[in-house]
């Protein structure tokens, strides 16, 4: 749905805001490990 789709990409953007995280974004080496950063993200602390 469209709210789900709106919260998800305000969940990106809060992301994103996030040095460390960006930083983490850009130095994976491949999908899989993009993959990993988000599942990681998304688990919380």
């Amino acid at each position: 749905s469209a709210g789900m789709h709106l919260k998800a990409l305000a969940r990106i953007s809060r992301l994103l805001k996030d040095e460390r995280f960006r930083r983490s974004l850009l130095d994976a080496e491949d999908a899989d490990e993009l993959r990993r950063i988000l599942r990681e993200e998304d688990a919380g602390p």
